[in-house]
């Protein structure tokens, strides 16, 4: 790397430091906080919920302790990164996700309460429902048909029955049913429920309830129906695919319900956007503006807030390189 593209990076994140710094002298109060510690100062708490916890939960062999490692490729991960700086910047945030480990129920217990003081809330999955779930309907499934790459049946069930897929337990659970589109929908719909009754369970009035992408599209609609007045947003990491798409998905329907019961929707570009807006049209025939969608009385707001990065990271990486 030349010294001139050398210097130019280290001066980019320099500036981004500076500003980074002044945002924080800016507010009333900044500085990192423990995220369970009470507020003094009105604002209200942030349940994120997330698929996944920001770490996973490891025991060595002979080992009664458990431990939160962050896997190496999770520096790539640009939504946990993203996340782990909300739950870091001083606001009292809860984190709720799967915790990335497949233990006994007195375990979950023990470690519940470890977690719980950190933040923390996981919600556990049994390995055949956590594969049926995510590598099933979420990456099998909605995957492609949202990055417009609709699988085939056949795809679909090659895929699903993959070994790097499926793990020996996981598979005999299954009993053949693994390529099963219907048992995959209903594990999706059952881990969406486990996520909106986690969140139920920890609500206080006046949360703002973050709910993040694909995997958990369901929980704004399960979530309205535990708590009517709970004030909750959506945030679509991935694409929204055309309605002409879209409409390939024998659930389309519902995922468009789950979705449309928030109250803010965000989108990385216009276009997805524009997509939704046109598929909630199509589909469900509702009237919509630029701004929002109108569903039985209920206006969800649509905005668009694309993802951004950590200028810092990405200049320690570029810097890194040979």
């Amino acid at each position: 790397m030349s010294d001139a593209r050398t210097h130019i990076i280290e001066e980019i994140g320099r500036l981004y430091e500076k500003l980074a710094d002044v945002r924080k002298r800016r507010k009333k109060g900044s500085g990192t906080r423990d995220p369970t510690s009470p507020r003094g100062d009105g604002n209200p708490r942030l349940i994120l919920a997330c698929r996944k916890l920001p770490f996973e939960l490891v025991r060595a062999a002979g080992e009664t302790n458990w431990t939160g490692r962050t896997p190496e490729d999770q520096e790539t991960d640009q939504i946990l990164s993203n996340l782990q700086a909300v739950f870091s910047s001083g606001r009292t945030t809860k984190w709720i996700g799967w915790p990335r480990t497949y233990v006994d129920a007195t375990t979950q217990q023990g470690l519940d309460e470890q977690l719980v003081k950190r933040g923390y809330h996981p919600v556990w999955l049994d390995e055949m429902r956590q594969h049926q779930f995510y590598n099933g309907f979420c990456k099998t499934v909605l995957w492609p048909l949202f990055h417009s790459l609709p699988p085939t049946t056949e795809d679909t069930i090659s895929i699903s029955r993959s070994e790097h897929i499926w793990s020996k337990s996981a598979r005999e659970q299954a009993q053949g049913n693994i390529g099963d589109e219907s048992m995959m929908w209903q594990a999706y719909v059952q881990v969406n429920q486990h996520f909106a009754d986690t969140i139920r369970d920890i609500y206080e009035d006046g949360d703002l309830v973050w709910i993040h992408d694909y995997h958990l599209m369901l929980v704004p609609q399960m979530l309205r129906a535990l708590l009517p007045h709970a004030k909750i947003g959506f945030f679509l990491h991935v694409a929204f695919p055309s309605s002409e798409l879209y409409r390939i998905l024998p659930y389309r329907e519902e995922i468009l319900r789950g979705i449309l019961a928030s109250d803010l929707i965000g989108f990385q570009t216009y276009q997805y956007a524009r997509y939704f807006f046109q598929t909630c049209e199509s589909i469900l025939g509702l009237d919509w503006s630029p701004v929002a969608v109108e569903d039985a009385g209920h206006y969800a707001n649509v905005c668009i807030i694309p993802i951004g990065i950590n200028p810092p990271e990405y200049t320690r990486r570029c810097l890194s390189r040979p």
